[in-house]
């Protein structure tokens, strides 16, 4: 079955390069390059490759149109309600799906899907996070109590917001992002997500009763790395270097390689 599926997309990638095929349900994607910016997003109702090349192509022209002055983008058609279906699609893969599913339906919920995405405007965003700070609610000892939320969880909601709209510039729906130059919240007192050399011990001698080596491993080598978890997982001993007490790692992240020394608790 997986050959199956790598020969679909090398045909697909191979007869036109700027479009390429996912097999779990998205269809058929465009990416490409204008001026050092990259483009990607969904081929709206292509069911063939040659309907995605003819859109990805439309897509590419209309940017180069726009960058030359020639055309304006549909400004007075596009709607929130638009924004987002095209928006939540393209998130459908991601593992941030459900918390931008959250941000985007409470947006709606607020200004309406009928709403212009070019109608917006900083302040009824600064109007926005005064309703999302105020708007949970918890119940506690059979009291409603209204919980203000915090400034970090606020920046998180106006993130998404501000995501879906520059998919939708890259798409070449709105001529630009109205909310692009909108400041985030202030965060003080931020908790530093630290152990002490106490905690340490404690957390430990907790994995060692219980029974966890393989975890206990896991967890000094981030301790002492500064590793993430697939880091650690794709580790290979001819990337280990005993000798010298050094390791290369493939930074997820940053896309490169790294030399890092084995401590002595590794």
């Amino acid at each position: 079955e997986m050959r199956e599926i790598m020969k679909i997309r090398k045909k697909y990638k191979t007869k036109f390069d700027n479009v390429y095929y996912k097999e779990n349900g998205s269809g058929f994607r465009y990416r490409f390059k204008v001026k050092r910016k990259e483009y990607s997003g969904i081929c709206l109702n292509c069911k063939t490759e040659e309907e995605a090349y003819q859109y990805t192509q439309t897509i590419k022209n209309e940017i180069y149109d726009r960058e030359r002055g020639i055309i304006v983008c549909k400004d007075r058609e596009y709607t929130l309600g638009k924004a987002a279906k095209a928006y939540l699609k393209y998130m459908s893969e991601k593992s941030t799906y459900k918390d931008a599913k959250r941000h985007i339906e409470t947006f709606l919920e607020h200004f309406g899907e009928d709403k212009l995405v070019m109608s917006l405007d900083h302040e009824q965003a600064r109007e926005y996070r005064k309703h999302i700070r105020n708007s949970q609610i918890v119940t506690i000892g059979g009291n409603i109590i209204r919980k203000e939320k915090d400034n970090k969880t606020i920046n998180n909601y106006i993130a998404s917001v501000k995501s879906m709209l520059n998919l939708c510039y890259k798409n070449n729906k709105i001529s630009r992002n109205p909310l692009e130059k909108l400041e985030d919240l202030p965060i003080k007192g931020s908790r530093k997500r630290v152990l002490f050399d106490d905690e340490q011990q404690r957390l430990f001698q907790v994995i060692k009763e219980k029974g966890f080596k393989d975890l206990g491993d896991t967890i000094i080598t981030r301790l002492c790395t500064a590793m993430r978890q697939g880091e650690v997982f794709n580790l290979a001993w001819e990337n280990i270097n005993l000798e010298n007490r050094i390791m290369k790692i493939y930074r997820q992240k940053t896309k490169n390689w790294t030399t890092l020394y084995i401590l002595d608790p590794l």
